[in-house]
């Protein structure tokens, strides 16, 4: 259930369902600006889901190292 509106910047998003109640949801961002620019976004939006379901949610945010990239 993603919103219509997202922030500004995403290059792609995928899902992964870990667990029937787990999953993983990953966001790349065209710049390190619009990444910290769209945390309270996320924030904001994870706080709906817990309070909808009950949850536990959780954001981490992490810089990919170009030397260790496998490509996709």
């Amino acid at each position: 259930n993603t919103p219509e509106e997202l922030p500004t910047g995403i290059i792609r998003m995928r899902n992964f369902p870990i667990a029937p109640d787990r999953g993983l949801a990953i966001v790349w961002f065209d710049t390190q600006e619009n990444l910290d620019a769209a945390i309270p976004f996320f924030k904001g939006m994870q706080q709906q889901i817990a309070e909808r379901f009950e949850a536990r949610v959780e954001l981490q945010k992490g810089i990919p190292s170009l030397d260790l990239d496998f490509g996709d």
